[in-house]
């Protein structure tokens, strides 16, 4: 079973006056099809999304078209395509990693957008894990040596999808030390109940270190 995981991202760059409109279009579509599966009870509902996703989607179409080099109009419509491939809009998936990756060829150290299209591959197909691994690697060169918590998180899944349930247990466990109010509990019980169910013995957890930096890893990944 695949579980969609959102990165929460905000792009940190001067956002000129139009952008509070395309944020707060954006951010009116996250509860509905911000995850997997996206929370539409109806087809009437179902196309009310679609034409306002098409309105903010064609709004930044125009605005890129203009401004072609601008990385926050770029990460604005890949989030948005992100969260459309939630609903399985056509080419949704397609779109958000050609902006992602638009992103990191003209700036391989955006984390966010590393991050992003990490958490694009890792929800939509086991055979992207391993790419997804690399890309969480990446993200976290940029903190090092403090813990990345999307990258870190991300990791989790990359291993889980991978089948490395130890590894992904030992890193669920990391999670809930660093960062114990953000629910890794589920993770960490998720990944013991796989290897209880294999009648394998629970990995040690005495001794935690999270992962860190791997420096070819991005470019190894795109």
């Amino acid at each position: 079973m695949i579980f969609r995981v959102l990165v929460a991202a905000i792009f940190l760059l001067s956002m000129p006056a139009w952008s509070s409109s395309i944020d707060e279009q954006i951010e009116s579509l996250r509860p509905v099809i911000g995850g997997y599966p996206p929370a539409i009870e109806s087809k009437e509902q179902l196309a009310t999304v679609v034409a306002s996703y098409e309105k903010v989607k064609s709004e930044l179409d125009s605005l890129i078209a203009k401004n072609p080099n601008d990385l926050a109009l770029l990460f604005k419509r890949g989030s948005l395509q992100q969260m459309g491939h939630n609903m399985d809009y056509k080419k949704a998936w397609n779109g958000a990693e050609n902006d992602f990756v638009a992103i990191l060829n003209t700036d391989p150290a955006q984390v966010q957008a590393i991050l992003a299209l990490a958490t694009l591959y890792i929800n939509s197909s086991i055979e992207l894990a391993p790419k997804a691994e690399l890309l969480f690697r990446a993200a976290q060169c940029y903190s090092d040596p403090t813990p990345n918590e999307g990258a870190q998180s991300g990791l989790f899944f990359a291993y889980y999808y991978q089948g490395n349930i130890s590894l992904a247990y030992r890193q669920a466990a990391l999670l809930k030390k660093l960062w114990p109010n953000n629910g890794y509990e589920e993770l960490f019980n998720m990944a013991g109940d796989v290897l209880n169910r294999r009648n394998e013995s629970l990995p040690d957890t005495t001794k935690l270190v999270a992962a860190s930096c791997d420096k070819s890893a991005d470019s190894s990944a795109l």
